[in-house]
């Protein structure tokens, strides 16, 4: 009796660890897009010749009903972004290491993106079957947003 009841809490214990593995991504997503308020904004005003990159924390009714789905800056030129989901550069050519997620899906892309002095641009994910379509968006002062470029990778069910 005490292997079953050992079997059956190993079982449970799988089941919770495999839960939260699934789970992280999207934990991660929206505790780096919360993290990203407010600092492009700041980091402009301060140095108006810095261009300006963000990922971004989709809307909630998308992200559950359509296609929506959280896209994150995890690197420029090599370099770590960290816990923020934004960051400003000086201007020029720039290789852009990007992430997805949405559900149990994840994908990462890379893009090389020309960045000019002054502007902001926001990165944009959706989920297409198994495929992740990243959108590279500039964002004008006003809010309007203009597509660049897009890229395609396929996602996987970490």
């Amino acid at each position: 009796m005490d292997h079953a009841a050992d079997q059956i809490r190993h079982g449970l214990k799988t089941l919770r660890l495999n839960t939260k593995c699934r789970l992280f991504p999207i934990a991660a997503a929206i505790l780096l897009g919360a993290c990203s308020s407010g600092g492009v904004k700041e980091d402009l005003r301060k140095n108006p010749s810095l261009s300006c990159i963000s990922g971004d924390l989709a809307n909630l009714s998308k992200f559950l009903m359509g296609d929506a789905a959280h896209a994150a800056i995890r690197m420029i030129d090599g370099n770590r972004v960290g816990t923020r989901n934004s960051v400003c550069v000086e201007p020029g050519i720039h290789y852009v290491t990007t992430g997805a997620a949405k559900s149990w899906m994840t994908g990462q892309g890379y893009m090389r993106v020309v960045m000019e002095a002054g502007k902001t641009y926001k990165l944009r994910a959706e989920l297409e079957e198994s495929t992740f379509l990243f959108k590279l968006m500039e964002v004008s002062a006003d809010g309007v947003e203009r597509e660049l470029q897009q890229q395609q990778v396929m996602a996987s069910d970490h």
